[in-house]
C-alpha cells in the first residue's frame, strides 16, 4: 500500500492569492485582526451567520444542492475527509487513507473514540453503513460520488473501498456533503430528526432560521462557539444590512455588491476576506439547440462580451476577465487570452450564421449572475442576439436548464475540490446537456488517470483548458473569488474549511471574542 498525500496545488493557489491581493489593493487577506495579533474566541458566545436559502431537509444522501446545504450540514455532520482553508484535503473522521499499489482499493483509518450525537460509536461498521447507503441509494448526487466503488467493507478499525478501476479523485469525492456520516440508528428519520457526527446538534429548524448547539462529546476538544444561528436571507443587500445592524455576525457576499464590499473594507468595525477559487461566471449553452451547435456561433457570442467593462463597472474589478474554464489552480493557463471583445467580427458571424438569434436564458434570482445577465443583455444585442432573461428560484435554475426548457444558463459555476470534476460536470455532465465532442471527451478521460496534484494531472487538465479556449462550449466571463464579511469581533475567518471551494463555507471555526 502507498500513503497518498492529501495536499495539492498549494504553490499555485498561494501565487494566485498574492496576485489577487495586489490587484484588489484594499482587500483584507485571509488573516485575523488588523494588527496581526491573535485573539481568543469566547466558548460561551453564539455566532449568527447568514445563508441565501433555507435548509430543506437534513438527510445527506437526499441533498440536491451541495452548495446550498454545505453550511448547514457542516455544522451537523463530519465527513471522512474535508478541505482545509488552503485547499488541501485533510483528515476528519478518517485519520488518513492509503491506496493500494494497483489503485483498485482505498483504505481509510477511522478515528478512534469519535461518537455520534446520541453517544453511539463512530466505528468502521457505522461508516460502511453510511457509504453503502449512499452508494446504493439511487440519489443522483450521493450515488455519483461513489460511482466507481464496487464494494465497501470493514477491516478491523478501517474501511476499505474496492474500485472498478483506479480513481485518483476518490479522496476529493469523499469530502462531499452528500457523504456526511450520520448515525445509522437514525437513517429512517434523518430528513427531520438528524443525529449527526459533527460539532453541533440541531436544536430548531424554522422557515428561515436554524439553531445549533455545541455537542460537547465531539472528538475535537478544541475551543469552539457555544452555538450557531443560521438565518436565510436571499439577497446580498439585505444580508449586508443585517450585518450593519448587528442582527448577524458573518455573511458571504456576492460580487454584484462590489461598491458595498469596498465600503466594508475601509470600515474597521468589519473584516473582509476574499479567497481565490476555481469558480467562474459562465453562460452555459445547450448545444442541442440550433444554431448553438455551431462552434463559430459560440465563438461569436464570446467575442461580443466586453469582460473588462463588466468587471470594472459592475464587479468592482474583483472578477478577473477570462475565457478559460478554471479560474485558479491545476489546469489554469497563465498564458490564456483574457478575451477582449471583437464586436464587428461577432456581428458579421451572427448575421451570416444565426440571423435573428433569440437566446432564452435562465438565471437564479437574487444572485450576482442575475445582475450580470442584465449587463450582458445589451452587449449581445449589439451583435444581433436577443437575450431573453428568465429569473427564477435559485434551486430551480440549473434543473430547468438541464431539462431543456432554456437554451442558456447564466451562472456562477460551482468550484470543486477536484478541478477535473468541475470540468466534467460542466462540459461532459448535466450542465452540458448537448453532450461533448470526441476530442474533449478523450482529453477529459486522459486527465482521470494521473494522481491528484501530480505534474501529469496538471498537464492533462491544461490540455482540457486549451481545447475549451480554442473551441468554447460555454462562454466564460471571469474568475470569481469567494467574499466573506464578518464583524471585527469574529475570529476564525481564516480557518474556515471549504472556503476556497464553496461560497457558503464550513463556518464551524468562527467564534466571537469576549466582550
Amino acid at each position: 500500500m502507498r500513503t497518498t498525500s492529501a495536499r495539492y496545488s498549494g504553490l499555485a493557489r498561494a501565487t494566485l492569492a498574492g496576485l489577487l491581493v495586489a490587484v484588489l489593493g484594499a482587500c483584507v487577506p485571509a488573516t485575523e485582526g488588523g494588527t496581526g495579533t491573535a485573539r481568543d474566541g469566547d466558548p460561551a458566545a453564539r455566532v449568527t451567520v447568514a445563508m441565501s436559502v433555507p435548509a430543506s431537509q437534513w438527510d445527506p444522501i437526499a441533498t440536491v444542492n451541495e452548495v446550498a446545504d454545505n453550511m448547514y450540514f457542516s455544522l451537523l455532520y463530519d465527513r471522512l475527509l474535508t478541505v482545509g482553508a488552503n485547499g488541501e484535503i485533510l483528515p476528519q473522521l478518517a485519520t488518513g487513507y492509503t491506496v493500494s499499489d494497483d489503485g483498485r482499493s482505498v483504505r481509510l483509518d477511522i478515528r478512534p473514540g469519535a461518537t455520534f450525537q446520541d453517544g453511539s460509536p463512530i466505528d468502521a461498521a457505522a461508516v460502511v453503513a453510511n457509504l453503502e447507503r449512499a452508494r446504493t441509494s439511487g440519489k443522483a448526487v450521493a450515488s455519483s460520488r461513489l460511482a466507481g466503488v464496487t464494494a465497501v467493507r470493514a477491516e478491523g478499525a478501517s474501511v476499505v473501498l474496492d474500485l472498478a478501476a483506479p480513481d485518483p479523485a476518490l479522496p476529493a469525492e469523499l469530502t462531499s456533503v452528500a457523504l456526511s456520516i450520520a448515525a445509522p440508528s437514525a437513517f429512517g428519520r434523518l430528513g427531520t430528526e438528524p443525529v449527526g457526527s459533527g460539532p453541533y446538534r440541531l436544536d430548531r429548524a424554522g422557515q428561515d432560521r436554524v439553531s445549533f448547539t455545541r455537542y460537547d462529546g465531539y472528538w475535537d476538544r478544541g475551543p469552539r462557539a457555544a452555538g450557531f444561528d443560521v438565518v436565510a436571507i436571499p439577497t446580498t443587500s439585505t444580508r449586508l444590512n443585517a450585518l450593519r445592524s448587528g442582527e448577524i455576525d458573518w455573511a458571504f457576499v456576492n460580487l454584484d455588491a462590489a461598491a458595498e464590499i469596498k465600503q466594508f473594507q475601509s470600515d474597521p468595525a468589519y473584516r473582509v476576506t476574499q479567497v481565490p477559487t476555481r469558480s467562474v461566471f459562465a453562460l452555459n449553452l445547450d448545444t442541442r439547440v440550433k444554431p448553438l451547435d455551431d462552434p463559430q456561433v459560440r465563438q461569436a457570442l464570446s467575442a461580443a462580451i466586453d469582460r473588462n467593462l463588466l468587471n470594472n463597472s459592475l464587479l468592482g474589478g474583483m472578477c478577473a476577465p477570462s475565457v478559460q474554464p478554471l479560474a485558479a489552480g491545476p489546469g489554469h493557463l497563465d498564458d490564456a487570452p483574457a478575451g477582449g471583445p471583437d464586436v464587428a467580427r461577432a456581428r458579421a458571424t451572427i448575421a451570416a450564421r444565426a440571423p435573428g438569434l433569440v437566446l432564452p436564458t435562465v438565471v437564479a434570482n437574487g444572485t450576482a449572475a442575475a445582475t450580470l445577465a442584465a449587463a450582458l443583455q445589451p452587449q449581445l444585442a449589439e451583435i444581433g442576439v436577443t437575450m431573453q432573461i428568465n429569473s427564477i428560484d435559485g434551486r430551480s435554475a440549473r434543473p430547468e436548464f438541464r431539462s431543456g426548457h432554456f437554451a442558456a444558463l447564466l451562472q456562477q459555476v460551482n468550484a470543486e475540490v477536484d478541478p477535473l470534476l468541475q470540468l466534467q460536470l460542466n462540459y461532459a455532465g448535466p450542465d452540458a446537456p448537448g453532450g461533448t465532442s470526441p476530442q474533449l471527451a478523450g482529453l477529459l478521460a486522459a486527465a482521470e488517470q494521473p494522481p491528484l496534484g501530480s505534474p501529469q494531472r496538471t498537464q492533462s487538465l491544461e490540455a482540457v483548458s486549451r481545447e475549451l479556449v480554442a473551441q468554447p462550449v460555454h462562454i466564460v466571463i471571469c474568475g470569481v473569488p469567494n467574499t466573506y464579511i464578518a464583524a471585527a469581533d469574529v475570529v476564525g475567518t481564516d480557518k474556515m474549511p471549504m472556503s476556497d471551494v464553496l461560497n457558503p463555507a464550513d463556518v464551524r471555526t468562527l467564534m466571537k471574542v469576549a466582550a
